[in-house]
Formats: C-alpha cells, structure tokens, sequence
C-alpha cells in the first residue's frame, strides 16, 4: 500500500457550510450578522463593553495527516479510498499528495 498525507479544509459559519456555500456568499456580500428571530431575546439583556475583547474565530485551518494508506483505487467511478481518518467536513474539499521521503 501507498502512503499519503491528506490536507482537509473545511468552513463553518453564518453565511454557509463548506467552502464553496462560505465563498459564494462572501462574494456576493452576504452578512451573517443579524437580528436574533427564532426567539424572544428580550429576557437576555446584552450590551457592548467597550474595549473587551472577544473570542477568536475558529474553523478554516488546515490539518494535515500524514502516513494514510491508499487502500483502492477506482478510476471508473473516480474514487480514491483511504484507510484512517481524512480531516474535514462531510463533502468537504481534501488535497492529497504523495509521502515525502
């Protein structure tokens, strides 16, 4: 068997799930920013402190696992299975490339 490293990248926020919905929506100027209306907010009261510090964003790294092995290959059906776990999102985009050394 082969071994290979798989680079997966994976997008989840406001504006959409996965890469290609994230860059679709950023492209054509969509918000993810606004009024709270699946329920009533009135009962939480919030207010903006000046000069706090908010969280940092998560998700959009890249991970790379190394030492995957090819398991099949199906060139018909455009397939390439591996045997480990392949980082990322259901449906979400994945580089592969051969081992180095």
């Amino acid at each position: 068997m082969r071994r290979v490293a798989i680079t997966g990248m994976g997008v989840v926020c406001p504006v959409g799930i996965g890469v290609d919905a994230m860059w679709d929506a950023v492209s054509a100027g969509r918000s993810g920013i606004g009024p709270i209306t699946r329920f009533d907010a009135s009962a939480f009261p919030s207010r903006v402190i000046k000069g706090k510090r908010l969280p940092g964003r998560m998700g959009g790294e890249n991970l790379t696992i190394r030492n995957l092995k090819v398991f099949a290959v199906d060139a018909e059906q455009n397939l390439l299975l591996v045997r480990g776990a392949v980082p990322g999102p259901t449906n979400g985009l994945v580089f592969v490339k051969k081992r180095e050394g």
